[in-house]
């Protein structure tokens, strides 16, 4: 990984496949940033397939897919961008960033667990007593009421890890901004009835095991959509969700309404595949983040151990149920969308 980028040379990909105006598909990768491996994985395994598959665009949907949401992260090996911003809890409107700013930073608990997750000091790969320290604590705030603490993250915390940001972030304004230029302005928009947003993250959930979250509303129209992984669909603070339903300005969420406000359906949809452990997972992280921000020499080394833990590249059978279930979900939303 490169610390000292040429942030000018760093851009997003979006291939589109054209079908009906009236139907659209979007997939994005690298959100977060490291995580873009999957994602990127999934849209070529797709797009070569396609070569040999029939396309009439009189029927067929468009497919737009979004490769490096987050390019600064995905070349960094971060999960943040730049600005150690989170995209998917960036996607706010005015209203809801100003409540945040100024709601009690912590609302949900998130200060409770800040001497953890963001020490001004790399931690020891075996951090014993702030390890024993967080599970206790997890043992007596309960599973639910820790994940939403940490997960629905800080706007107050700059060097904090799940940080929100204080206002939209170039990427957050790039993604939508181009979607309306490739479906041909607000006219175009205007004419999609249908559309479904998959945002393919990855560390969530057990190693090998997928999880399609939706909007707690959506869930028995993604059941029917998702037909051959209804049972993996959940609403958000759900099943492997727990923790996210007071999580707000995620991408899905945030692109649909704001360019789809009319559409009869819009679901947005984030695709977990699961990797390691929640608590290895947020050891590494926070090693990453520490690194970062308090050591930069030791940065290169915690970013490739960020990214072994969400891409499990030495996994054969975890990279091959990572593409057969990618391809089931694309294929899942073309037919729905047909």
């Amino acid at each position: 990984p490169l610390d000292k980028q040429d942030r000018a040379g760093l851009v997003t990909d979006f291939a589109v496949k054209k079908g009906r105006s009236d139907r659209v598909l979007i997939h994005l990768s690298g959100t977060h940033g490291v995580e873009g491996f999957a994602g990127s994985a999934i849209q070529s395994a797709f797009l070569r397939s396609s070569k040999s598959q029939p396309w009439d665009p009189s029927k067929d949907p468009t497919v737009i897919f979004v490769h490096a949401v987050n390019p600064y992260g995905f070349a960094a090996l971060r999960r943040t961008n730049e600005n150690n911003v989170d995209l998917n809890r960036n996607f706010l409107t005015d209203e809801e960033r100003s409540d945040r700013l100024s709601a009690d930073p912590n609302q949900h608990g998130y200060e409770d667990f800040d001497w953890y997750l963001n020490p001004t000091y790399v931690p020891g790969y075996f951090d014993v007593f702030s390890i024993a320290g967080v599970v206790l604590q997890r043992a007596w705030r309960g599973e639910e009421s820790t994940r939403k603490a940490l997960l629905t993250g800080t706007y107050h915390r700059k060097r904090g890890l799940w940080y929100g940001g204080d206002k939209l972030e170039p990427s957050a304004k790039l993604l939508p901004e181009t979607l309306t230029s490739i479906l041909g302005g607000a006219r175009g928009l205007a004419k999609v009835e249908k559309v479904i947003l998959v945002d393919a993250h990855t560390g969530l959930g057990p190693s090998g095991y997928d999880t399609l979250a939706v909007p707690e509303i959506a869930v028995p129209l993604a059941k029917e959509i998702f037909c051959s992984e209804s049972d993996h669909v959940v609403g958000m603070g759900d099943g492997e969700m727990v923790g996210y339903d007071e999580l707000v300005g995620d991408v899905g969420v945030g692109v649909l309404r704001s360019l789809f406000p009319r559409a009869a359906v819009a679901v947005p949809v984030c695709h977990e595949f699961g990797t390691y452990p929640p608590l290895l997972i947020s050891i590494v992280m926070r090693y990453e983040n520490a690194a970062t921000h308090w050591a930069p020499m030791m940065r290169s080394h915690a970013a490739l151990w960020l990214r072994d833990m969400f891409y499990r590249v030495s996994s054969c059978d975890w990279r091959r149920k990572l593409l057969d279930h990618g391809g089931m979900i694309i294929s899942d939303a073309l037919n729905f969308l047909k």
